[in-house]
């Protein structure tokens, strides 16, 4: 794991404030404004904009030291990662 979960959740801030006009402090707490906001997003979306700052984030790292050698790694792991809608078989 390369991220705990404050930074996380300004991700998700961040991306809510950049690309679905949320006005919310980047504060790293996933309180009612945050999740009011995302309520209001379509989930899909949402899914894919975090999933794309998250690729952009990698980038970034990778260019410190030598993070550059996990790039692949960590870009494969990203891209396993799907959109389920509603899927049941989720636990």
């Amino acid at each position: 794991m390369n991220t705990t979960a404050t930074p996380i959740a300004r991700g998700v801030q961040r991306v809510l404030n950049q690309f679905f006009d949320a006005d919310l402090k980047m504060d790293g707490i996933i309180g009612k404004m945050t999740l009011a906001a995302i309520a209001n997003c379509q989930p899909k979306e949402l899914f894919w904009e975090i999933k794309k700052a998250r690729i952009r984030y990698y980038h970034k790292i990778a260019k410190k030291g030598k993070n550059h050698l996990f790039l692949e790694g960590w870009l494969k792991r990203i891209d396993i990662i799907e959109y389920q809608a509603n899927n049941k078989d989720i636990k």
